[in-house]
């Protein structure tokens, strides 16, 4: 919620704020979705939406220094992936 209301005062004035606003309410539905899920292929299912629309957060205005930091969190988000199917399979 705070990043909410953080963005709506910092990109007031932006051009593109629409597409960023429709993918910062992507992030945090599928962010609620993943914690509320009750099985694990609908959380799988979420995680996934999670990262990408984490790494079109990122590089949102596609400038070459946010290239860079778009491609770990997709890697960061990958590792994640990782351990959520370990944690899953310990459980089964």
């Amino acid at each position: 919620m705070v990043v909410l209301c953080y963005s709506v005062f910092y990109l007031s004035l932006d051009y593109f704020n629409r597409l960023y606003f429709y993918f910062l309410f992507l992030f945090v539905v599928s962010m609620s979705l993943f914690v509320t899920s009750s099985s694990s292929l609908s959380a799988m299912l979420f995680w996934d939406l999670l990262g990408v629309t984490r790494f079109t957060l990122v590089v949102f205005y596609w400038r070459s220094d946010r290239v860079i930091g778009a491609l770990s969190t997709f890697l960061t988000g990958r590792m994640g992936d990782l351990f959520l199917l370990l944690l899953i399979s310990s459980f089964v």
